[in-house]
């Protein structure tokens, strides 16, 4: 896990990686400062270089929801609200669950490594049953019914947004690249790690310092 809480892209490894040097680096960033930089950037593209008008626009979307991403969906930043109905077609909203620490994972059942995370997070939910932690899950399913059944079979207690295939709105305002994207809260509501995929040790380091105590993984008894 990166300094600043999201998952490190693959680096090489020689003797001239400090990572002391490296995490001071990465705690001297100016977050604003890089939002700044990336504005410009995408601004520079249509003033600079020919480029086909569909280009343009295929761009322009995919700039808005990248910087929308870094402007509301960096670690240090507040999640935005998030509101849909469950899989039971009850209303559902993020904000409900604010003073919780708040554990979202995206999911389909079409997504071998999201259901192959099932029963980690059930065992995690069981391991934090009684604590200031809810897990929610997001349903990219084109089919709610068989999203529902998935969750039954698969005893997953924890409720889920229906999202619809993707990319459905949830997953497409929150720019979600990849499945399983997962994203920890803390109890105000502040993004405090982002995952693509699943990464186990980043997760739990983060969690134990949020809730104040080791999240060590158990055997789940089936």
């Amino acid at each position: 896990m990166r300094a600043d809480g999201e998952c490190p892209p693959a680096q090489p490894v020689g003797p001239d990686q400090d990572g002391e040097a490296n995490s001071a680096r990465l705690r001297r960033i100016d977050p604003e400062k890089l939002i700044e930089e990336a504005e410009a950037l995408y601004e520079r593209v249509p003033r600079e270089y020919d480029v086909p008008e569909s280009f343009l626009l295929e761009l322009r979307e995919s700039a808005k929801r990248d910087l929308f991403e870094l402007q509301h969906l960096s670690v240090g930043r507040i999640a935005p609200e998030l509101a849909g109905k469950d899989l039971d077609g009850k209303p559902m909203k993020l904000s409900d669950y604010r003073g919780k620490v708040v554990l979202l994972s995206f999911w389909g059942t079409w997504c071998a490594p999201c259901m192959a995370l099932v029963p980690k997070e059930r065992s995690l939910v069981e391991r934090l049953e009684g604590k200031p932690f809810v897990l929610l899950g997001i349903n990219g399913d084109e089919d709610r019914e068989q999203a529902k059944k998935a969750a039954e079979r698969e005893r997953m207690t924890w409720r889920s947004w229906w999202d619809g295939s993707p990319p459905g709105p949830i997953a497409e305002a929150w720019n979600v690249k990849g499945w399983p994207t997962l994203y920890l809260l803390d109890r105000e509501g502040i993004i405090r790690f982002k995952c693509v995929d699943y990464d186990e040790k980043g997760l739990m380091e983060t969690l134990g310092l949020i809730l104040g105590e080791s999240v060590g993984e158990r055997r789940e008894v089936e």
